[in-house]
C-alpha cells in the first residue's frame, strides 16, 4: 500500500470510515466552535487531513481498503463537533510536510519535536517513544535496548528515524569491541511484525505506539521486552501538526479536542487501538524536545 494516493469524506456526526470505536457516531456538534473556524476552511467544506497507510495503530488502511486508526477516529470525531466533514487522502509520509507548508491539509499526524517546530505547531495527543518487540520464543523477557542488542537479530522499518538509532546504538557495540546488531530493515511495520511472527527475526525495534499495538493484537505471539517513552528526557510525544502561524485553527481544533476528552471520547478511541496507556488529555502543545 505504500505509495498509495487515495482520497475519502467522512461525514460529522459519523461517517463511513469507523474504526474499533466507532466514536464519531452521535456526537452533537458545538455551534460556538463550528462558528469559530477559519472562513477558509468553512467556505471549502471540509477540514483536510493525510494520513498514512501502515502505521498502525495511528493511522492505516485494513486489507479491505479501510483508512482506520486512532488519529483518524479522533479528527473525524473532530469534525463531528465543528459539524464538517473531514477529507483524507492516504500518502507516504514524505507528503506531510510540504501538504502543512502549502496549506493542502489543516492538519496531519506527526512526530513533535524541536526542529519541526521551527514550522509547525503541536497538539499532542499521545505519548511515543522506542519499544522492543520480541516473538514469544525468545529467550529474554526483559532486555536494555541501548546496551543490550549486540549481536542480536533486529528487525526495523527502513528509512525511519528508528532505523537511524538502530544503526547509532549498532556503532556504539562495535565501538565497546561487541558484535553489531544484525539488522535487517522492512518497508514497513507490518513487516516487522511478520519477520518476528515468522521468526526470521528474534526482535523488532519499532515505535512505542506501534509496537504496544501489536503486542496488544497478538499477545501469544508477541511480547514487550523494553520501551522507552522518553521518561528521563521529559517525554516523547506526538500529535496533530497545524502551520506554524495558523493559531486561529490550532486553537478550534485544541478545545475541539479537550471537548472529546471531557465526553470520553478521546479515551475511548485510545483504549479500542489498545493503546489507552499513552494517553495525554490536556493536549499539551508543543512538548516535544
Amino acid at each position: 500500500m505504500l505509495g498509495l494516493s487515495a482520497c475519502t469524506s467522512t461525514t460529522a456526526g459519523g461517517g463511513d470510515k469507523a474504526g474499533p470505536g466507532d466514536a464519531a457516531t452521535g456526537i452533537e456538534p458545538v455551534q460556538e466552535l463550528a462558528d469559530a473556524l477559519p472562513d477558509a476552511i468553512r467556505d471549502r467544506g471540509h477540514l483536510s487531513f493525510a494520513a498514512t497507510s501502515a502505521n498502525l495503530p495511528a493511522q492505516y488502511v485494513d486489507e479491505d481498503g479501510e483508512i482506520l486508526g486512532a488519529q483518524v477516529e479522533l479528527i473525524q470525531a473532530v469534525g463531528a463537533v465543528l459539524d464538517i466533514p473531514v477529507e483524507i487522502d492516504v500518502v507516504t509520509n514524505d507528503a506531510f510536510d510540504s501538504g502543512i507548508a502549502s496549506g493542502r491539509y489543516d492538519t496531519v499526524t506527526r512526530g513533535d519535536n524541536a526542529d519541526r517546530q521551527k514550522t509547525m505547531d503541536f497538539i499532542d495527543t499521545f505519548n511515543n517513544g522506542f519499544s522492543v518487540i520480541a516473538h514469544s520464543g525468545f529467550e529474554l523477557d526483559e532486555l536494555d535496548y541501548k546496551t543490550e542488542l549486540c549481536g542480536v537479530s533486529t528487525a526495523v522499518t527502513k528509512a525511519t528515524f528508528t532505523e537511524n538509532v538502530l544503526v547509532g546504538l549498532s556503532e556504539e557495540c562495535e565501538a565497546r569491541g561487541e558484535p553489531a546488531i544484525a539488522m535487517n530493515s522492512y518497508l514497513d511495520e507490518a513487516g516487522v511484525v511478520l519477520a518476528l511472527q515468522s521468526e526470521q527475526n528474534d526482535v523488532g525495534f519499532i515505535e512505542a505506539v506501534i509496537g504496544l499495538a501489536y503486542v496488544s493484537k497478538d499477545p501469544e505471539g508477541l511480547k514487550m521486552v523494553d520501551r522507552d517513552l522518553g521518561e528521563d528526557v521529559g517525554g516523547y510525544f506526538s500529535g496533530f501538526a497545524v502551520k506554524k502561524g495558523n493559531t486561529e485553527f490550532r486553537d478550534v481544533l485544541h478545545t475541539a479536542l479537550l471537548h472529546l476528552a471531557e465526553l470520553g471520547v478521546y479515551q475511548e478511541i485510545f483504549e479500542a487501538y489498545g493503546i489507552g496507556e499513552l494517553t495525554l488529555p490536556e493536549f499539551p502543545l508543543n512538548q516535544g524536545a
